[in-house]
């Protein structure tokens, strides 16, 4: 795929992909705009001042902006979970996004489903703990009633349907390989402007299918550990690292330094997403051949990196050799102002997970030597030292990059933009304030 390191793609922004309703949650609109150029006054996106530049500080993040960015998430696509988790008819994950909570389902058909979790009646939450688990089978924990494949509520016996006649609030659903991504719109019966937003769904995720064409992520497994990171900081000020051009070099540069091909570092724009692309050293990785890595940023809630091996060198494989490609996917979930989860998923071609009789061993004294469990460790140390940075920046203290801008300061080229995801950010902000004040 020959794209131009800085082309962008032109896709529909959020106010022309659907008709935006004034949403009474956004408080005081005009303190709002006041809010969003004082934000917009603070970044700085040109190279020249790249040493000088500062991420925006917690206090910008306040109750008015808080607002505004949950209406913000409901207007864009949001990964949720993984596909692993919804498997058999009525398989299910809740979740809580800022606030929405949010139920996706499989039906008895296997075609999935996400509804608003809450009931018509008292707005009571439909599927809530103790009685469930945050995923599970609806079967499993007898909460349909008497087995007729409806949804019942413990509050008031209010009964539901599973499927698109059901009276409860439903949002668009799609999925990329591992992935299920929502977008809290109720859309149904406006079925050209759901084929619009998957569409720009698609279209943004259209880089990840051109790396993967060759790689049969089909056949890949999800591992069972799924980690959960609570961090003690905004979302955006942890998207602002994460989803940020330089991040690597930035946050990460003692650590891949060792492993990553620094002078080939790259970066491409889609939309509001990136990528991000690297070489693998072989000698550091073990690959044999080497590999690329691509770490790919669709903001606001995900991020999908992926390591594959290179295919065109023909450097000839040992007998029985074990497939090296890999995919990590994390999903932000913001909580609350001060609070997000960032939830790890990992996904492995057959054989990751093989074991020697010793290897099996060390496990049962903690010690996992498999493939997929060297891999895990690594993507853990790396997202200590992302979780770090972004609680650092909640609590005001200034990360000391000390000796680390000299390094690498010399790998940005202009395509690399800072401070890429708060740009858009505002963009975004910008664009609420103006749509609610045409009412």
């Amino acid at each position: 795929m020959a794209i131009d390191p800085v082309q962008r793609i032109a896709l529909p922004t959020v106010a022309q992909s659907y008709v935006f309703r004034k949403n009474p949650n956004l408080g005081n609109v005009d303190e709002l705009e006041k809010t969003v150029k004082v934000l917009k006054q603070g970044l700085y996106f040109d190279l020249e001042h790249f040493q000088s530049a500062k991420a925006l500080p917690a206090e910008f993040y306040g109750e008015q902006v808080w607002k505004a960015l949950r209406v913000m998430l409901r207007q864009n696509w949001l990964a949720v979970g993984h596909t692993k988790d919804l498997v058999k008819p009525f398989d299910y994950i809740t979740l809580n996004f800022a606030g929405g909570l949010l139920l996706v389902i499989k039906d008895e058909k296997g075609k999935l489903h996400a509804f608003k979790n809450r009931c018509t009646h008292e707005k009571k939450i439909l599927v809530a703990p103790p009685e469930y688990p945050e995923k599970g089978n609806l079967s499993a924990v007898k909460r349909l009633d008497n087995n007729k494949k409806i949804l019942k509520c413990f509050y008031h016996g209010m009964k539901f349907k599973i499927n698109d006649e059901s009276p409860l609030t439903k949002y668009v659903v799609d999925t990329w390989g591992p992935l299920v991504f929502v977008l809290m719109q109720d859309l149904r019966n406006r079925p050209e402007q759901i084929e619009l937003e998957k569409n720009r769904l698609q279209a943004m995720l259209a880089p990840l299918n051109e790396i993967t064409k060759d790689m049969d992520i089909s056949s890949f497994q999800t591992d069972d550990e799924e980690w959960n990171d609570s961090l003690k900081c905004h979302f955006a000020l942890f998207d602002g690292n994460y989803c940020d051009a330089a991040h690597i070099l930035e946050t990460h540069f003692k650590t891949l330094a060792k492993t990553l091909v620094l002078p080939e570092y790259k970066c491409q724009y889609f939309g509001p997403a990136s990528l991000q692309t690297c070489p693998v050293k072989e000698e550091t990785s073990g690959i044999p051949g080497g590999a690329m890595a691509y770490y790919f940023k669709l903001p606001p809630t995900a991020a999908i990196n992926i390591y594959k091996q290179n295919r065109d060198r023909n450097i000839p494989l040992p007998p029985r050799a074990i497939n090296m490609d890999s995919i990590d996917t994390n999903i932000v979930r913001p909580i609350d102002r001060k609070d997000t989860v960032v939830t790890f998923g990992f996904h492995f071609p057959p054989g990751w997970h093989k074991l020697g009789i010793l290897k099996k061993l060390l496990k049962l004294f903690g010690w996992d030597m498999s493939l997929s469990g060297k891999y895990k460790a690594s993507s853990k140390r790396i997202q200590y030292e992302d979780r770090d940075r972004c609680e650092n920046a909640q609590l005001g203290v200034e990360n000391d990059l000390g000796d680390d801008i000299d390094n690498f300061g010399h790998f940005l080229k202009p395509e690399i933009l800072k401070f890429a995801f708060q740009k858009w950010m505002v963009l975004e902000l910008e664009q609420i304030v103006v749509e609610a004040k045409k009412g």
